[in-house]
């Protein structure tokens, strides 16, 4: 649990802008979008670290948008190269969400349950092979020193002194969204369990000013 927060917190730093959503590491909380955590601001970066559970593996947050915005969505875990003894097994973690209220026609294979009252839905899926860092549309090309592959996984790293912390980027996407209320649910590909990081926000520069920002 250490190292997840360790982990997080080094990301969220480098990437200087990122704020968390909530105190501490969630576990369980805000599993369906009836629970979902508010994103305080379209026009910021906001972060979260998660342990998934059995009974608890999709993270719900709300986006509220009042202006149309290129939402940036970034997901990953642990990464091998923290820990070689005890982040091995996050190494085929793979990471999709669903925002829900856009795209098309939910997918018949959807392999998590969505209120009835949602017909439409935009699929993010991290691809099967990270070993590039080639889907990753915001943090490979904006923090190239910070970012790279270790044991065929693509990585974002800190140093704290002589120590490097790595995070696996599983899902790096951004995604152009009408003003509106959008549920994004977030989980591990075949609803595995594990420890997630999970960034989302816009660009400031990209929109009108919100309230919050004023």
């Amino acid at each position: 649990m250490a190292l997840l927060r360790l982990a997080a917190a080094a990301i969220f730093w480098a990437a200087e802008a990122h704020r968390p959503m909530v105190n501490g590491v969630s576990c369980g909380q805000f599993d369906s979008p009836a629970t979902a955590l508010q994103l305080p601001s379209e026009t910021s970066y906001w972060g979260v670290h998660r342990v998934v559970t059995c009974d608890a593996p999709v993270l719900w947050v709300n986006m509220t948008l009042g202006s149309q915005r290129t939402m940036e969505i970034t997901v990953g875990s642990l990464h091998p190269g923290s820990s070689p003894a005890g982040a091995v097994r996050y190494q085929d973690l793979r990471a999709d969400a669903i925002i829900l209220g856009t795209g098309s026609t939910l997918p018949a294979e959807l392999e998590i349950d969505v209120p009835a009252e949602f017909s439409t839905g935009e699929l993010l899926q991290s691809p099967s092979d990270v070993s590039t860092c080639s889907h990753s549309q915001t943090l490979f090309p904006e923090y190239p020193g910070y970012t790279g592959v270790n044991r065929n996984v693509c990585y974002f790293r800190d140093t704290f002194g002589t120590s490097s912390i790595y995070a696996s980027v599983l899902l790096d996407v951004k995604v152009t969204l009408p003003a509106g209320i959008y549920p994004i649910g977030i989980w591990f590909r075949g609803l595995h369990t594990g420890k997630m990081w999970a960034m989302l926000g816009s660009n400031p520069a990209s929109g009108p000013a919100v309230a919050e920002d004023l």
